[in-house]
C-alpha cells in the first residue's frame, strides 16, 4: 500500500484504501484510509513520509448526503408528476360528471360513469399522497377497507374485459 501511495501521490492524486474487516467483529465497520507523501529534506537528502489519515467517517457523511440529495430529487419528481396525474385527473372527473349527468340513471352508462367518478377519487387522494411525499410532509394514517377496493377494481376491470374470461373473487371482508 506504501509504494502505491507513493506512486498514486507522483500522479498527483491520494490513494484511498479499504481496510480489510476484522474476523472477530460480527459486523465490522468499513474504515477506509486516505495515504499521502510527504517530501521534505533532511540534512541534505530527500526523504518522503508517507502519512495515513482515517476518512471513514468523511465517507460515510457523502454517501449519507448523495441518499439526501437522491431522496429529494426523487420528491421533486413525483411532486412534477403528481401534478401533471391532477390536472389529468381533473379533466376526467369533469367530462365523466358531464356525461353522467346527461346518462339515464339505473343505466349500464350510467353505472360505468359512477365508478369511473369513483376511481378518479381514489386516484387524486394517490396524488395527494404522493403531493404530501413530495413536500415532505406527514400523513394522516387511516384505516381502510382493502376489500372494498379490490372489489371496486375488480369491477372496473370486468367492464374492460370480453365476456369469455371470467374473474373469480374470494375476498374476505
Amino acid at each position: 500500500a506504501v509504494q502505491q501511495a507513493l506512486q498514486a501521490q507522483e500522479d498527483d492524486r491520494p490513494l484511498e484504501i479499504q481496510l480489510p474487516p476484522d474476523p472477530t467483529l460480527k459486523n465490522p465497520p468499513e474504515r477506509r484510509l486516505r495515504l499521502f507523501q510527504v517530501p521534505f529534506i533532511d540534512q541534505s537528502h530527500p526523504v518522503q513520509l508517507v502519512g495515513v489519515r482515517d476518512i471513514t467517517r468523511e465517507r460515510s457523511l457523502e454517501k449519507r448526503l448523495q441518499q439526501a440529495d437522491h431522496l429529494n430529487a426523487l420528491g421533486t419528481l413525483a411532486g412534477g408528476i403528481a401534478h401533471d396525474m391532477n390536472n389529468i385527473l381533473s379533466a376526467i372527473l369533469g367530462y365523466t360528471q358531464l356525461s353522467l349527468d346527461t346518462a339515464v340513471e339505473g343505466s349500464k352508462l350510467h353505472y360505468r360513469l359512477t365508478r369511473v367518478i369513483k376511481a378518479s377519487h381514489r386516484a387524486r387522494d394517490l396524488v395527494r399522497q404522493i403531493l404530501t411525499f413530495s413536500r415532505q410532509q406527514s400523513l394522516d394514517a387511516r384505516n381502510i377497507k382493502v376489500s372494498l377496493i379490490v372489489k371496486e377494481i375488480l369491477a372496473l376491470i370486468r367492464a374492460s374485459l370480453p365476456a369469455t374470461i371470467d374473474i373469480v373473487q374470494d375476498i374476505q371482508d
